[in-house]
């Protein structure tokens, strides 16, 4: 299933929600750990590892199903429950509160964000070719302005220790950009018009790393 049919869902989630209203606690947690495996997993971006990638509008509507499953464990009354039952109440809290400890530096950590990272990773990766590396390059440079206005819609509650460690990472990702990167596209095997529709797409990623550099500053000084 695709992240935006999976969404898709989280209406009829919300409604099911409402209709516990009238069930007994025992029956309420039956339902909310059927819909556990659902609602307790964020969905996978192209990238499964990379979990930053999630857009604005997927993680938001993900973190509001998270609210509507906590406000229903939270209504249920585990003094009424049976010694099996408080069991699986206690898993079910335990699974929420993991959950939200693993979405949480998506929207609190500005370092998560890091394209850098990635291309340095890409131009270690002994499995690549020269002109792999630049073809990869290629699809991945324009996407950093979108990637990184993206980062700034996510990040609703950015920490101010983890917005010094963002700065200082694309303080060293510039450094990268104009020194191995730059290399990268020399050796790419390209053609000279290629090479340099790549190092324009390399200098607008480099503006983009500057613009999250103030960005990050900003949120430090507030």
């Amino acid at each position: 299933m695709s992240n935006r049919l999976s969404f898709l869902i989280f209406p009829l989630w919300t409604l099911l929600l409402l209709s516990l209203a009238s069930c007994s606690d025992g029956q309420r947690l039956a339902r909310l750990k059927r819909k556990s495996v659902q609602v307790l997993q964020l969905p996978s971006p192209v990238v499964p590892e990379w979990e930053e990638d999630l857009l604005p509008e997927d993680l938001e509507a993900f973190q509001e199903s998270l609210q509507s499953f906590a406000a229903a464990l939270t209504a249920i009354d585990p003094l009424s429950l049976s010694s099996a039952q408080k069991k699986t109440y206690v898993q079910l809290k335990k699974a929420l509160e993991e959950t939200i400890r693993q979405t949480a530096p998506l929207r609190e950590n500005p370092a998560r964000y890091n394209l850098p990272g990635r291309w340095k990773a890409l131009l270690s990766n002994p499995e690549f070719s020269n002109q792999e590396i630049g073809e990869l390059l290629k699809k991945q440079l324009p996407e950093a302005g979108p990637y990184y206005q993206r980062a700034r819609q996510k990040l609703t509650a950015p920490a101010k220790d983890q917005c010094r460690l963002a700065l200082e990472k694309h303080i060293l990702g510039i450094a990268f950009i104009d020194s191995e990167l730059q290399e990268a596209i020399a050796k790419s095997g390209f053609q000279e018009s290629e090479k340099a529709q790549l190092r324009k797409d390399l200098h607008a990623a480099r503006l983009a790393l500057k613009e999250y550099i103030g960005w990050c500053n900003s949120r430090m000084i507030q």
